[in-house]
């Protein structure tokens, strides 16, 4: 930036992003406006390099590891956007697959560049191809969650299509109240499910014992049909994670073979990079707090 009108316009954007991130720290404040999230998304790629400054400053480090000379704070006019702030908002974003896909192509390609800036200085490529590792972890963590998330929902609301049936054959019992079992859970069992329930037909129960017996078979069918979709969660985070790790390690890979770096030090860079990737994970990993 070169003329005093482009860094006061770069300024006023960075506060504008700086209140972004103050105010837009759930995925529901996001949602809430329509059309929102792919406007925070694109702003967020467009100041990636601030966001990924701000993420740079753990335990209070930032001074004396010199993040500002990595990221050559100064000259590009970044921004420090807080730590907490840009967790809770990176992780707000990449409860959706499309704004997470656009900041984490953002981070990849700010990653290579940041990387390529730091010219002959080799340890300072490799520390900003780490610290964009970190960031991969922090965004693929947070998405891991989303799509576990996800996967409850839709369990949850299978299983209330179930209860539903299962509050019906309640019902139905005790209209018909008064007839043998076997009677009354032909007219009553969910379609489907009777080869499921085995009624004795010879075992006349009538009045509120046929409602008793009844609902024990409910509660046995309901059990029995549960619908759970644990793999799949398994399976998507899976995927998520792969697609997400192949990604942060793209850069330094990338790097690694450029340099001709021998197969001990590219093994010594991966094992640093997984450490580092879920480091960075551990910002938006909610085991703790959340009720899924």
């Amino acid at each position: 930036m070169k003329t005093d009108e482009q860094i006061q316009a770069r300024e006023e954007r960075t506060a504008l992003v700086s209140k972004l991130v103050g105010n837009y720290s759930s995925a529901d404040a996001i949602d809430k406006q329509p059309g929102m999230r792919d406007s925070l998304a694109n702003i967020a790629a467009g100041h990636i390099d601030s966001l990924s400054y701000s993420m740079a400053n753990w335990g209070g480090s930032g001074e004396l590891a010199d993040s500002k000379g990595l990221f050559n704070y100064d000259e590009k006019h970044l921004r420090d956007l807080g730590e907490s702030g840009t967790a809770n908002f990176l992780r707000a974003l990449s409860s959706d697959k499309e704004s997470y896909d656009t900041v984490s192509v953002a981070q990849q390609t700010y990653g290579s560049s940041l990387m390529a800036a730091q010219g002959n200085h080799h340890d300072n490529a490799l520390d900003a191809g780490l610290h964009s590792v970190s960031m991969h972890g922090l965004l693929d963590q947070a998405r891991s969650e989303s799509i576990g998330e996800e996967f409850a929902e839709q369990a949850k609301e299978r299983n209330k299509e179930l209860e539903k049936q299962g509050e019906w054959r309640n019902f139905a019992v005790g209209a018909t109240a008064g007839l043998v079992v076997g009677v009354a859970s032909e007219l009553i069992i969910p379609a489907g499910a009777a080869a499921a329930i085995a009624v004795p037909l010879a075992f006349e129960v009538a009045g509120g014992a046929a409602e008793t017996y009844m609902a024990t078979q409910t509660i046995d069918w309901l059990d029995e049909n549960e619908y759970k979709n644990d793999q799949q969660a398994i399976e998507g985070i899976q995927k998520a994670r792969q697609d997400g790790q192949y990604n942060a390690m793209t850069p330094l890979l990338n790097y690694a073979a450029q340099h001709d770096m021998s197969p001990t030090e590219v093994r010594a860079l991966v094992s640093r990079a997984r450490g580092t990737y879920h480091d960075g994970g551990e910002y938006t990993d909610t085991d703790d707090v959340r009720g899924w």
